[in-house]
């Protein structure tokens, strides 16, 4: 059965919300408040959902969320809320949790809930299963000793091994997404790369293309910024609704 992480600084709550997912069969474990549920969270991560509460001391809901989409994106989270802070909610579940739930319909509807979210996390892992040859297949189209460094054109340079990018001699300082987006183009070979085949390439994550061309875009537009600035100004090109290719003068 399911394993669940509660997170609430509200005892009554938190241990009336255990008694009835222990009821539905569900294994539980509870965190005082967010920071004592990162502290959990180090030793044990195997976890199937994750349910916290948005107004707590120290650490917010919130700013636990951004957390846990950085160190623990794999765990899907959903929103424990009054009635009074559904719109904050519903901005947490623009920036990644998977539902919320008002406590004063806890007892009617947290089932359901929970498992809609565990059925449809695994559907995604499942999903991203299936991915998982077509990825490994991309992203083995060269042989393993011309990955260390390729050449796109003449003058840019990516060497995979230290993750240095040079354009005509020019070191540029890249993220590490953006070295990885940079990567996956330029692997493509001048092919145009799915907005989600690259997230599957670089995240590990399956999501749909919306999703996946809303994350990509800041860090595209970052990293033509950045060859910009060295002269490499033409290098990614859009194609428009489906994703982005390398000018053909880089492959």
């Amino acid at each position: 059965m399911a394993r669940l992480l509660i997170i609430d600084d509200d005892h009554t709550f938190r241990d009336a919300l255990e008694e009835i997912l222990q009821v539905y069969g569900y294994t539980t474990l509870t965190a005082t408040d967010g920071y004592h549920a990162l502290r959990l969270l180090e030793d044990d991560k195997d976890f199937d959902l994750i349910l916290s509460d948005i107004q707590m001391p120290g650490l917010n809901g919130i700013d636990l969320l951004e957390k846990l989409q950085k160190s623990y994106r794999h765990i899907p989270v959903i929103m424990l809320t009054g009635q009074n802070d559904v719109n904050t909610a519903v901005q947490a579940m623009q920036r990644g949790a998977l539902n919320y739930v008002l406590k004063d319909n806890v007892d009617s509807v947290i089932q359901g809930v929970v498992q809609d979210a565990i059925d449809t996390h695994r559907k995604i892992v499942q999903t991203l299963m299936e991915f998982q040859p077509i990825v490994k297949q991309f992203l083995s189209q060269q042989p393993q000793q011309e990955r260390r460094e390729h050449t796109l054109g003449t003058q840019l340079i990516l060497n995979t091994t230290s993750r240095i990018v040079n354009y005509s001699q020019q070191p540029i300082q890249l993220t590490t997404t953006e070295f990885d987006i940079l990567e996956c183009l330029m692997k493509a070979q001048g092919k145009v790369c799915r907005y989600e085949q690259i997230i599957i390439a670089i995240h590990n994550q399956t999501v749909s293309p919306d999703e996946a061309k809303q994350t990509l875009s800041a860090h595209i537009s970052n990293l033509r910024y950045k060859l910009k600035v060295v002269g490499c100004n033409d290098a990614i090109v859009t194609q428009r609704k489906l994703g982005y290719y390398l000018n053909s003068k880089y492959v």
